[in-house]
């Protein structure tokens, strides 16, 4: 499987609905098509993707979006956050992400927004807000938790960490978790 299938794939086949929504036969399918490339990605078998926008952008919608999917509530879903955080902030570094369409730079940021670090909240935020819309709104948000708690709340059964009162009271509101 090449990089431009997994642009093409998540850009013209997947619906909003199903990038956004929890939805487990979507998990399932995607853990039964991308399984293997996942972990070629994991081991460093695809590093040459990088070294084109659209590559990264596949890197990184395969190590970020789908391990969400494909390791919903299990700590694997957020296992390779940095590696995706890495490859985002190389790409921004490169100038890719200025020659992809809004959309896929919405995604090509999404490791920025998924941090749990503050400043990297800052950066995203300048990023998000070129892109305006909904994009930028849910940046807005996820600072926001980030600045409140320094983590995601969420997050924290999942990881195995201890909540505080402030956050156990949070995570009862609506706009808990994403």
């Amino acid at each position: 499987m090449n990089y431009k299938q997994i642009i093409d794939f998540w850009f013209n086949e997947v619906t909003a609905e199903q990038k956004f929504k929890k939805d487990l036969k979507f998990d399932q399918y995607l853990k039964n098509k991308f399984s293997l490339l996942h972990a070629a990605i994991i081991a460093g078998e695809k590093e040459d993707w990088r070294q084109t926008p659209e590559g990264t952008l596949a890197y990184i919608l395969v190590i970020d979006q789908f391990s969400r999917n494909m390791f919903r509530d299990q700590p694997e879903g957020f296992a390779y956050d940095q590696k995706a955080l890495t490859s985002c902030l190389h790409g921004i570094e490169q100038g890719f992400d200025k020659s992809l369409p809004e959309e896929q730079r919405s995604f090509f940021y999404m490791p920025m927004m998924h941090s749990e670090d503050r400043e990297m909240h800052e950066k995203a935020l300048d990023l998000f807000r070129s892109l305006g819309g909904h994009s930028f709104e849910y940046e807005i948000a996820h600072k926001k938790i980030i600045d409140r708690f320094g983590r995601y709340p969420h997050r924290n059964v999942i990881l195995g960490r201890k909540s505080s009162a402030e956050e156990l009271a949070f995570l009862k509101e609506d706009s808990s978790s994403f």
